[in-house]
């Protein structure tokens, strides 16, 4: 267990602790151990739930009109915030959000170009927040497809009415 500081866990304790997963069929969970979690979903308006075995995720995402930036004048924005009621190490939240945006952004999933009204004026600002209730594991994953299932429910109004946003994949 590399970078568990010394005073916490002992290198016995270590040894004993990947025995144990290496060894045991059954997970502490129930699980065994090629068997994946179960998730299911619960969808609402721009909103998104996600039951990921015992975690549970959700996201909600507004928009709203801004100025875009110099730098990008056609293209949206979007921001992605992540909260949870319980206590969460600050290194934790800012990883987990990292990878998130970076699954999202990188891959050019989310089509920032689709979100422009006026080229240099006018754009839409999404703003995704997401927010953790439980985490038993898999939380990555949970958040991203939260994420992914409020982008898939938001949409946007428009001349002939709402529309849906434009997600080129799934990054998954």
């Amino acid at each position: 267990m590399e970078g568990v500081q010394s005073f916490l866990i002992t290198r016995n304790e270590e040894i004993s602790m990947e025995q144990l997963i290496n060894l045991s069929e059954i997970r502490a969970d129930g699980r065994r151990r090629m068997q994946f979690r179960t998730f299911d979903f619960e969808f609402s308006n721009n909103s998104a739930i996600i039951h990921f075995g015992k975690t549970l995720v959700s996201c909600s995402t507004t928009a709203e009109i801004v100025t875009p930036s110099e730098d990008r004048p056609s293209e949206g924005v979007h921001v992605v915030s992540m909260t949870s009621p319980n206590r969460m190490i600050k290194t934790f939240q800012t990883e987990a959000l990292v990878q998130i945006r970076d699954c999202l952004h990188r891959t050019r999933a989310l089509d920032l170009e689709s979100l422009v009204i006026k080229i240099g004026e006018k754009v839409w600002c999404l703003k995704s927040d997401i927010v953790i209730l439980n985490n038993d594991g898999g939380l990555f994953e949970a958040c991203n497809l939260a994420l992914i299932g409020s982008l898939l429910c938001t949409k946007l109004p428009g001349p002939r009415g709402p529309r849906p946003l434009v997600l080129h994949h799934i990054p998954i």
